[in-house]
């Protein structure tokens, strides 16, 4: 097998059930609203998370929309509940 190639299909303890995909759209909708409430965009990695890659994770990233500038999660490493507490914080400051 190739060193380069993760044996886990389902990275980060995802499985292939329905319901935990529904649950992971749910939650990145929710960062989506949170981040829309504070004036961020959330982008999604688009890569394949079963190579591993050093600069992207597979996650999501925080981007300002007005300069296109990384807020947080250069490296695709938020998970949608990060950024969930990242705009609370945002919120209140």
């Amino acid at each position: 097998m190739c060193p380069l190639v993760n044996s886990n299909p389902f990275p980060k303890g995802k499985t292939a059930m329905y319901s935990n995909k529904n649950e992971e759209n749910r939650l990145v909708a929710k960062a989506r609203r949170a981040a829309r409430r504070v004036g961020l965009r959330v982008c999604k990695s688009r890569g394949r998370v079963y190579i591993p890659n050093l600069d992207n994770f597979g996650e999501l990233m925080l981007v300002d929309p007005k300069t296109n500038a990384v807020v947080a999660g250069a490296r695709f490493d938020l998970s949608a509940q990060d950024v969930v507490e990242l705009c609370a914080k945002y919120e209140t400051a």
